[in-house]
């Protein structure tokens, strides 16, 4: 229904120059795609750490090969094509395999007569002993070692997201609060899925909502289960988060109604369940969809429906959500105001960072104007106005701000603009209340004044 308007992103990597435009990924990543081999004396990064040592010069682009049949969603599908066939145990040990094969010293290998899968790598903070036949296990460490091998032998612009350390930790935290309940080794899901899911559940439990401590992952979607174990389907984390929630007796009270008299009674659930999946999965392009209606009246005969059925379910809610689950603060600023810079990319891969700071608060990008990145502080300067961006039905409050750093003056603490300014127009969904515990002053190694 929603197209997301992606915000230009420049990032400095130690191996790769992403520029991240409208939605699309262009890399430069300095002759890893023009070299046929990869030595051991390549850059660190790309060789899991610097204490692990390649077997000898490897064929990358066999190796992405390899991992693409591998990672299979294609040709495993999202189904088990044969429950017999310990797919989930299949397909670690193939991964382990790979890694074995790459490496003298792998941080992954097999354990305990190939009954056990060792993780331990330091990059990622990984130190984890996984049986390879239990199905909780099996899961959790599929996503794991899928993880770590995409972040080093894919590219981005391969279709492959959030594949950084954070993945890995936010993968570590679920295993820490939920257990997978399946019977048989037959299950497996995405690194990035997982990655989701972990973060929702973080969010739910900070806005004080009971969260699962186990899952069940199965094509029965009325599979008897206690309250306490949420169902994930085959469709996305969203979708089963969504149908979770949905159950809850008091939202969905509530929701039946506020539908009362507009002949939508009879699917109330099936509603309820897809507004709190639009929420799960971009709350911030669903807020900015409402507000494009609500001003052009493209849907004038419908959208304060919409718009107060989006209210019931925020207020009980409690918390606002950015993307992926992750929360987000939707809140006024005006001149004068200091202010944090919040950037959902970044927060998942730190290499994609970068908000684009415009001229003007119109439309369009240009990858030589200035920019922010999370964490940094910014002044308020003028703001907010509301912005249309046609291309996308979206609508968002702007800000000017300008970048830069508190100093002491005698016992009064000054704000100095950072020369060249660091000055621009930026949507309000980047922004959120200054912290100054969390916000760096401009002291970041990336930061455009240090270059």
């Amino acid at each position: 229904m929603w197209q997301m308007n992606t915000e230009q992103k420049i990032g400095y990597g130690a191996a790769a120059v992403i520029v991240i435009l409208g939605g699309y990924h262009f890399a430069n990543q300095q002759n890893m795609d023009k070299a046929a081999t990869v030595q051991p004396t390549s850059t660190p990064e790309k060789l899991l750490d610097s204490s692990r040592t390649l077997r000898g010069p490897i064929d990358i682009n066999k190796v992405r090969e390899q991992l693409s049949s591998i990672f299979g969603y294609a040709s495993y599908g999202r189904q088990p094509l044969d429950r017999s066939s310990n797919l989930t145990n299949n397909r670690l040990r193939a991964m382990t395999t790979l890694m074995q094969n790459l490496y003298q010293d792998s941080p992954v290998k097999f354990a305990n007569g190939e009954r056990e899968v060792k993780i331990q790598n330091g990059y990622f903070g990984v130190d984890q002993v996984y049986k390879v036949d239990d199905p909780n296990d099996g899961i959790y460490a599929n996503a794991i070692v899928e993880a770590v091998l995409k972040y080093f032998f894919l590219d981005k612009d391969r279709g492959f997201k959030y594949t950084s350390s954070t993945a890995i930790e936010d993968i570590l935290a679920l295993q820490g609060r939920l257990k997978f309940i399946n019977q048989d080794p037959v299950q497996f899901r995405s690194p990035e899925g997982l990655m989701q899911f972990s973060r929702t559940l973080q969010t739910m439990e900070t806005a004080g909502k009971r969260v699962p401590n186990k899952a069940l992952i199965t094509y029965d979607a009325n599979a008897p289960v206690d309250q306490d174990t949420i169902i994930i389907g085959y469709g996305s984390i969203g979708r089963s988060l969504a149908e979770f929630y949905a159950k809850d007796p008091t939202l969905l009270s509530n929701y039946k109604k506020f539908l009362e008299g507009s002949g939508m009674e009879g699917v109330a659930k099936t509603r309820l369940e897809i507004l709190l999946r639009e929420c799960f999965e971009d709350g911030t392009r669903l807020r900015n969809w409402l507000l494009y209606q609500q001003i052009t009246g493209a849907k004038s005969h419908y959208i304060n429906f919409e718009k107060a059925e989006y209210d019931l379910v925020r207020d009980w809610l409690g918390v606002d959500i950015s993307r992926d689950g992750m929360r987000a603060e939707v809140r006024s600023f005006v001149p004068g105001d200091m202010a944090g810079i919040s950037d959902p990319d970044q927060q998942i891969d730190n290499k994609d960072y970068g908000i684009l700071l415009r001229p003007t608060p119109e439309p369009g990008l240009d990858p030589s104007w200035p920019y922010v990145a999370d964490k940094w502080a910014v002044r308020v300067l003028e703001g907010p106005t509301t912005t249309l961006f046609h291309d996308y039905d979206e609508a968002t409050p702007m800000y000017k701000v300008e970048a830069g750093k508190v100093e002491s003056l005698g016992d009064k603490k000054v704000w100095i603009p950072f020369v060249p300014p660091q000055k621009g127009w930026i949507k309000e969904d980047y922004m959120e209340t200054f912290d100054p515990a969390k916000h760096r002053l401009g002291y970041n190694y990336w930061a455009p004044w240090d270059k």
